[in-house]
């Protein structure tokens, strides 16, 4: 599977606004209640534009076969190695 990493742009920020909320629901769900889970979306979980604007906001995106072609991607927060 082609894997790429680059920074991530102001584009990015619906994607993420849709991935960050699912991401979130599923990897709380064994440690928090759902009312928690929802609240913790509300004021503590977000596109951090700031990051994305500082350029040290990356996206992954590995590309992956699942009934249809669909892209999967991966965001990680974080400097470039100079």
């Amino acid at each position: 599977m082609p894997i790429s990493i680059r920074l991530a742009t102001l584009e990015d920020i619906p994607p993420l606004q849709q991935l960050i909320p699912e991401s979130v629901r599923a990897l709380s769900a064994t440690y928090y209640n759902s009312d928690q889970i929802e609240s913790a979306l509300i004021y503590i979980f977000g596109v951090d534009t700031q990051l994305i604007r500082d350029k040290t906001y990356f996206v992954w995106n590995q590309v992956k076969i699942l009934r249809e072609s669909a892209p999967f991607t991966f965001i990680r927060a974080g400097r470039e190695k100079e």
